[in-house]
């Protein structure tokens, strides 16, 4: 009995901050470096911007930006979501998003653009109550293929906080740094 009562306040003891931690936040505004790392291509270096409006307390509203550029070459793209998350615990939360993703590059003298709908499903999770992070799988019919998302924020306040990632698919990888502004 002394085993399953010692076994029991050891679990307790373990899972405590766990439960003391609040789940990932819906609302913020972002902004950063990236790299956009088309197959076969030379890197284009360029600029992220984001935001996310909690308007319900499992549903939010995104928007993604990505400029990238190396020499006549310029990509931008743009993404506007609709997204419904679920706490699994008091950490972490399931997050489904889909929405809209329009593309534009630029060589030289030509352009060309094209939009198309996505949609993405994973988790955000505050591992400590300093640092969030996330995994999602989508699909992008732009680009006609599946991708991964990594991610992840570390707070250095409750509303400002540095962010990374790396996005991944058969013919394109970016990678981006920067700062997030969390209400």
């Amino acid at each position: 009995m002394r085993k399953i009562a010692l076994a029991g306040a050891v679990a307790a003891f373990a899972v405590a901050p766990l439960a003391a931690v609040a789940g990932p936040g819906y609302t913020y505004v972002g902004a950063g470096y990236g790299v956009i790392d088309p197959d076969g291509a030379d890197d284009l270096d360029g600029f992220t911007l984001e935001g996310s409006v909690a308007v319900h307390e499992n549903v939010h509203l995104l928007a993604e930006f990505v400029e990238g550029e190396d020499g006549p070459i310029e990509l931008d793209r743009t993404r506007i979501a609709a997204g419904y998350n679920m706490p699994l615990n008091s950490a972490t939360d399931f997050v489904a998003r889909g929405g809209w993703s329009f593309a534009d590059i630029e060589v030289g003298p030509f352009s060309d653009s094209d939009d198309a709908f996505y949609a993405q499903a994973g988790v955000r999770s505050m591992v400590t109550p300093e640092l969030e992070l996330n995994g999602f799988l989508g699909y992008d019919d732009l680009e006609e293929e599946f991708g991964v998302e990594l991610g992840g924020v570390y707070n250095f306040t409750p509303n400002l906080g540095a962010t990374a990632g790396y996005s991944f698919s058969d013919e394109i990888q970016t990678y981006d740094i920067g700062l997030r502004y969390t209400f």
